[in-house]
């Protein structure tokens, strides 16, 4: 085997070994949009609405949350359930003792 060949088979498994295991911006997006409701990304959304999908979507960006927990809410299971069955990942951030659940106010 070549050493350029040997390189580039290397440089597949490497990045094969280093998927992203936690949901990215569009995964968060959608699984926001599917929470707080909103079944078509053009329909007009209240400005409480929005904040709701934004926060939501920093929320499992930064947490991150399980895709488990996303695929739930993908599925169909009411998003209170999910959020039970499958609650954030605590590794990347402590939560506040003030912290709380989201829940959307709209």
């Amino acid at each position: 085997m070549t050493p350029a060949r040997a390189f580039a088979l290397a440089a597949v498994l490497l990045l094969a070994a280093c998927q992203r295991k936690a949901p990215g911006p569009a995964e968060c997006e959608r699984f926001a949009l599917r929470v707080v409701g909103v079944s078509d990304t053009r329909a007009r959304v209240s400005p409480s609405m929005k904040r709701a999908i934004d926060e939501l979507t920093v929320t499992c960006l930064t947490r991150p949350f399980s895709r488990a927990l996303l695929r739930c809410v993908e599925e169909g299971t009411p998003a209170r359930h999910c959020m039970a069955s499958y609650p954030p990942r605590r590794e990347m951030s402590r939560p506040t003792p003030t912290e709380r659940v989201f829940e959307p106010e709209f």
